[in-house]
This record gives structure tokens, sequence and C-alpha cells, in this order.
């Protein structure tokens, strides 16, 4: 057997190949940043994973290894996040999923079983209007999955004092595009939210009174993880360009948005008094306070193993939430005093959670 552990996107992971019958396992490619999604080689010898050597590394690409380890041979550069599903049933093809545009479907590349290199570029098997994955291979067949899904947004009431539901979900959003990453200003008035309607991911806003909706950044560019100030006048978020993430701030309103810190990664809150954005960036295990104003960050929780997310502020900015990733299935959720840009010290961390789940 071969599988993984660790997280699944920019955290550390750990690739392992152990008996079927039980036994032992082995790790493969211990120098290896991450390692995660090994698919065997039709004859068993060998594994294709996508991977990263090491945390700096500007790229994840796929990956050939031994089974019995030795070094890994980069297969192909600029892969990115795209995960290997099938390898066969002859030694020189790749079988993945792929989005493009709209659509979700399979694809194959050529793969060289002389070098183990890409030998050419990627071809489209399947032509379905839907989202087709999930492949998996039987002799010669290749099963696969269609899947019509539509995901939005809702509401539930609660009464936050006594932790009670009050009444029955409500559905705010109804385009047949997948809507996430939802967040609302403090009166309940605004919610923006990351919409597939333009054949990529971009970033709306609705009015909750009047029901109106409008984008707010629509590009060709992927924006994700909008988040709005608490008085509904502001939205930040992310945007991938060249590789590089940085964070944009834009009008409620509509307007150019402004680019206020380069390589930056997603933002996860707003200060109530709407002069700092909380950022994380998960494989340096650090949360980060950029200056709203100036775009200036500075790092105000850092960790030395464990990765650090969802940094958040109490309606009164005198507390900081946020949670530790201590490993694939464990988290644990912390509460600080708020000091400002600087650097929190652990001693100050005050546990809410044991951490002895996720």
């Amino acid at each position: 057997l071969a599988y993984w552990t660790g997280e699944t996107q920019l955290g550390p992971a750990k690739l392992y190949v152990g008996p079927a019958a039980g036994g032992s396992s082995r790790q493969l490619q211990p120098e290896f940043f991450s390692a995660r999604y090994p698919v065997w080689s039709p004859d068993g010898r060998r594994l294709l994973f996508l991977g990263t050597r090491d945390r700096q590394a500007a790229q994840t690409n796929w990956w050939v290894t031994a089974r019995d380890g030795g070094e890994a041979i980069q297969a192909g550069s600029g892969s990115g996040q795209v995960i290997p599903e099938v390898w066969g049933p002859d030694p020189d093809r790749i079988v993945f999923s792929r989005s493009l545009g709209d659509t979700r479907n399979l694809w194959e590349m050529p793969l060289s079983p002389r070098t183990w290199q890409v030998a050419g570029p990627p071809r489209r098997l399947t032509f379905g209007t839907g989202a087709e994955a999930k492949p998996s291979l039987a002799g010669e067949a290749l099963a696969f999955t269609d899947l019509a899904e539509n995901v939005d947004v809702w509401s539930l009431p609660i009464d936050a004092g006594r932790a009670k539901v009050t009444g029955d979900l409500q559905r705010l959003t109804q385009d047949p595009s997948a809507e996430n990453y939802p967040s609302i200003s403090a009166d309940g008035r605004k919610l923006v939210f990351v919409a597939r309607r333009t054949g990529n991911m971009d970033v709306w806003i609705k009015d909750l009174i009047t029901g109106k909706e409008m984008p707010l950044a629509v590009t060709p560019l992927a924006e994700s993880s909008p988040k709005i100030t608490a008085d509904g006048a502001r939205v930040t978020y992310a945007v991938t360009e060249d590789r590089k993430e940085s964070i944009l701030v834009a009008p409620a309103a509509g307007g150019e948005p402004e680019r206020v810190c380069e390589d930056c990664r997603l933002p996860t809150g707003w200060s109530t008094d709407g002069k700092w954005i909380a950022s994380e960036e998960l494989a340096a295990r650090a949360l980060v306070l950029v200056d709203a104003a100036s775009g200036r960050k500075t790092e105000f929780f850092k960790h030395a193993t464990k990765g650090l997310s969802r940094a958040r502020f109490s309606p009164d900015d005198r507390w900081v939430s946020f949670h530790t990733v201590a490993g694939p299935v464990s988290r644990q959720i912390f509460v600080v005093p708020f000091r400002g840009p600087v650097l929190h010290e652990e001693k100050d961390w005050i546990p809410i959670t044991d951490g002895q789940g996720m």
C-alpha cells in the first residue's frame, strides 16, 4: 500500500509504503517538505506523487520514485496542484481530472517510461459539461464519476448566548454555479462570496435586504477568501498571479481595488476598526498582520513546528482567535489578547480546546 499523511495543500506531508497484509510502513523521500497523492506504476515498481522538495520551493510538481526508495526524478515542471490519479494501463500515460472553464474533464499526460519525464502536452479524454472526475482503471476500462453539484450560501438563525438554533435554514444564493467562502458585515446587510460564474473564481457581493448581487472582482485571475469589514465598506481578498499571491482591498460599493500586500497569502479577517487584516502563511507556520493603510506586514504569531490558521478578531478588537495545525486530524483553538503589530509570545496563548480533534 502507498499512502500519505499531512496537509492537503501547502503544509507538510509525508509519503509511506507498507505491506498490504499488515506490518511496518516505511517513509519514502523523507527529505521532501511535502509528498502526497501517490499513484502506482502499472508494474508496481514505482510511484508518481505530487511533491515539493523544500518549504521555500515556488512550485509543486510531479515526481517519480522507486518503491524501494532512491533519488526522486522530477517528471515535469509546472504541474502545480494537478493531482495524478491513474497511471496506465500503459506505462507511458497518466490520467487526471482538471477544470477548464465551467467544466471538469478527464485528461491524460504522456510520460516517457525511459526517463520518467512528461513527454508532451496533455490530451483531453472526456468532453462532458459537468464535473467528470475520480478516474479508476480496471484492465483496459476507465471508470469515472460524472457529478452534478451546486454549492450555495445558506444562513441559520441562532441565539448566540444560548448556542441554540432559532429557525430554519435560508438559502441566500440561487445561481447554478458554486458559491463559497462567505463573509458578512456586522449589521447582516452585506454578503461577499466567491463564485465560478464567468469561467473562474471571482468575488461577488450581495445586499441581503434588496437581494441585489453584483461582481466586485471579475478578472481572468483566480480570486479567493474574501472578507468584508464590520461596517460593510471594504472587502479584502487574495489573488494569484504568476504563481504569487497578493492581498487586495476593494470598495464594497464597487471601484478599482488596491493591492495592499505583495507576496501575502489568504486574508482571514479584519479588525473591527478596519485598520488590520489578518493573513495566514501555513507553510511558514505564521500568522501575519497587514496594515490596511500602508501594506506593512508583521508576523504576530509564529510556531516552530505547527501550522497556524484562521486568525479572527473579537468584536471589540481586544482578542484574536486562531488554531494550530499539529497533524492531519488534529487542531487546537487558542485566544490571545491582541497587542497590535508585534510578535505575540506563545506563553500568552490561552487554549480553548485540547487539540485532540479537528
